[in-house]
């Protein structure tokens, strides 16, 4: 009835403060599995926020100097998600100077085994591209579509392939 937000003193609002990261992202992709117990293509990839002044973030990002000063302020949150229902499969955190290609590593551990077994297709931007995640995925029998600049590429094979 015109609430704005969640007031302060509220028990809801103590409980929300007292949830840790951990239990955040497991009922996060608790939720996601639940959506999609068998994704078939999903897309991995990162964006990066600041923890406090989130406007000041527009300016850094393209500001290289003053990035390197102030990039212990930034974090990225690295996403795993189904295509079809936009589900949020996986979420791994990393300090902005971490290279997406190093977080794909936990990404695809929290995925799970189970999971990947159904995934046929992985979507990722030129960020991820790396010879160690193209063997992984070769190994899986997953075809992993990235796409650098300008042209579309499915690592292994050419690049007019028909993607569902």
């Amino acid at each position: 009835m015109g609430a704005t937000g969640l007031p302060r003193k509220t028990s809801l609002f103590n409980a929300w403060k007292e949830i840790s990261e951990l239990q955040l992202i497991n009922q996060i992709t608790l939720l996601g599995r639940k959506i999609c117990p068998q994704p078939q293509s999903v897309a991995m990839d990162s964006t990066g926020f600041i923890l406090k002044g989130g406007t000041i973030w527009r300016i850094l990002k393209w500001s290289k100097s003053l990035l390197k000063k102030t990039s212990r302020l930034f974090w990225k949150v690295h996403l795993i998600v189904e295509t079809r229902k936009q589900a949020i499969l996986s979420i791994a955190l990393s300090p902005s100077k971490t290279h997406d290609v190093k977080r794909s590593g936990a990404l695809l551990h929290r995925l799970g085994k189970r999971l990947l077994t159904h995934v046929k297709w992985v979507y990722a931007d030129k960020a991820y591209q790396d010879d160690k995640l193209f063997n992984y995925f070769e190994q899986e029998n997953i075809k992993f579509v990235v796409e650098p600049k300008g042209t579309l590429l499915i690592m292994g094979q050419l690049p007019s392939v028909t993607v569902p």
